[in-house]
């Protein structure tokens, strides 16, 4: 899947997965209730069947806070409740810090050799925070020319590959790694042998 959103709507209650945390959706008709959010001002997309929402973070976090307040939406256990908001909320500040130095991230993508790889992590340091490889993730899926700014060299910290990869997902990826001449086993590059830092 090529386009995220933060809301996924259709006619049933759906949850979608995000960095490992399982977020639920408020259905397309609740967005103006809620948040006056109208479904006809955002992009929205079909694919296969189900209606996609491009909602910014903060949409979406108003949406999530506003619809547990009404008893909309609550988690059997109030502290994942607790948790999907601290996280929501990390997200949004991951995402106005990297707004500006998107440009500069892609750049440093065209300083990754041939034959070489970089982690998210790597790349988040380079933009002078670490704790910014989630936020690097998300300005990657924005990539605006993946020939130009070849983020299919970017891979996270266990040296896997991205199954969400923007391009053509995970085996587009693997071909032009592959392309590269750099081995793929099991969804998985070598970092020792094939990261930006080694040597060899």
């Amino acid at each position: 899947m090529e386009k995220k959103g933060y809301i996924l709507t259709d006619e049933n209650e759906h949850t979608f997965v995000l960095n490992g945390v399982a977020y639920s959706y408020a259905e397309i008709e609740e967005l103006e209730r809620f948040v006056g959010i109208r479904a006809d001002d955002i992009d929205v997309y079909t694919e296969d069947g189900t209606k996609f929402l491009l909602l910014s973070p903060e949409q979406y976090l108003a949406v999530y806070q506003r619809s547990s307040k009404d008893g909309y939406r609550i988690s059997v256990r109030k502290k994942k409740d607790s948790e999907k908001i601290e996280l929501l909320k990390e997200l949004i500040a991951d995402n106005k810090e990297i707004r500006f130095c998107s440009q500069r991230l892609y750049e440093l993508l065209t300083t990754v050799p041939k034959g070489r790889v970089i982690t998210y992590g790597q790349l988040a340091e380079m933009l002078g925070n670490k704790g910014w490889a989630r936020a690097v993730g998300n300005a990657l899926h924005k990539n605006p020319d993946g020939n130009k700014y070849p983020c299919y060299r970017v891979v996270n910290s266990k040296g896997e590959l991205s199954a969400s990869f923007v391009f053509g997902g995970e085996d587009v990826q693997k071909k032009r790694l592959e392309a590269d001449g750099i081995e793929v086993v099991n969804g998985k590059v070598d970092l020792n042998k094939y990261g930006i830092n080694n040597k060899n």
